[in-house]
């Protein structure tokens, strides 16, 4: 029963660890969205101030 538990608690961790990816992953790419989209605003309003 021992080697089971070391088997259940290694699948265990392994999904943790591949949610806490996926979380950052989804995390990351929000905040790629939001620096692009302010980036590209900023633009924006410089070009027309310039104009």
């Amino acid at each position: 029963s021992g080697l089971k538990k070391v088997a259940q608690n290694r699948i265990s961790w392994r999904v943790t660890v591949a949610a806490l990816c996926s979380t950052g992953n989804k995390v990351l790419a929000v905040v790629e969205t939001v620096t692009v989209l302010y980036s590209t605003r900023n633009n924006f309003y410089s070009i027309e101030n310039n104009v």
